[in-house]
C-alpha cells in the first residue's frame, strides 16, 4: 500500500512540474547593494525600479536583488560589479573616494 501512494505522489509531482510552461527572464540583472531589505530605498526605489524594467521588458529582463550588503561590502560594491559578481550596484560616494576623478572644468 505505502509502495503504490510514493509512487502515485512522485508521479503527480512528476506531472505538477512539467504540466505548464515555465516562463523566465531571457536577462537576469545581479543589483547588489547595502541598504537593508526594509528600507525606504530598497521598497520605494530599488524595487519600484526593478518592477519597472520588468514591466517595459515583458518580463525579458528580471532584476534579483541582493540587500544588505550580501555579496559584497560596502566599500567593495563598485568592485562586485568591475568583478562581475553583481551587474548592478547603488553604492554612496564616501565608499569610492578618489576612483572618478573630477571633471576637467571642476
Amino acid at each position: 500500500m505505502f509502495r503504490k501512494l510514493l509512487i502515485a505522489g512522485v508521479a503527480a509531482s512528476a506531472f505538477t512540474l512539467s504540466a505548464g510552461p515555465s516562463v523566465a527572464a531571457d536577462y537576469t540583472l545581479r543589483f547588489a547593494h547595502h541598504w537593508p531589505p526594509v528600507a525606504g530605498m530598497q521598497k520605494q526605489l530599488f524595487e519600484t525600479w526593478a518592477e519597472t524594467v520588468k514591466q517595459e521588458s515583458d518580463g525579458r529582463i528580471e532584476v534579483e536583488m541582493y540587500p544588505s550588503a550580501t555579496l559584497a561590502s560596502p566599500p567593495a560594491q563598485y568592485e562586485a560589479v568591475q568583478d562581475g559578481i553583481a551587474d548592478l550596484t547603488a553604492t554612496i560616494q564616501g565608499y569610492t573616494a578618489n576612483r572618478f576623478p573630477p571633471a576637467p572644468d571642476c
